[in-house]
């Protein structure tokens, strides 16, 4: 498993995410052809306490692992950042556990660098930064 959601959500909890979601997020979903959830990209604010991290935001990237290698992620970057340029988005930043090699390839091919890890974790995360 190469995802931090270690727990499945209930329908409830699923619309009190969707109810709270920060003004300035952003949250695009990948769909099959039959109309179902393959994939999903949020943005939330790196800091709501200050304006002065408005430009920056977390970025989250999840697609199902039937449809990973068939672009899903690449087609989510797009729209997620067209929308995150829009919102005032300047810099991302994005945590990815360390033993997920495909993830961190998919943000490096999106421009990010790995510019750390957290030690003394778990997992080791991997914390990547990108500038539009």
């Amino acid at each position: 498993m190469f995802t931090v959601l270690d727990t499945t959500f209930t329908a409830e909890e699923e619309k009190e995410f969707i109810a709270d979601f920060p003004e300035r997020g952003v949250f695009t979903v990948a769909l099959s052809e039959e109309n179902t959830v393959i994939g999903f990209q949020k943005i939330g604010p790196f800091a709501q306490y200050t304006k002065a991290f408005d430009h920056v935001g977390i970025i989250g990237t999840f697609v199902c692992e039937s449809a990973r290698g068939e672009g899903v992620s690449k087609q989510l970057f797009e729209s997620t950042f067209e929308v995150a340029k829009q919102k005032g988005d300047e810099k991302l930043f994005a945590y990815v556990r360390s033993d997920n090699e495909r993830a961190l390839a998919a943000y490096v091919r999106q421009g990010c660098e790995v510019v750390g890890t957290a030690k003394n974790m778990q997992r080791f995360v991997a914390n990547t930064s990108m500038k539009f």
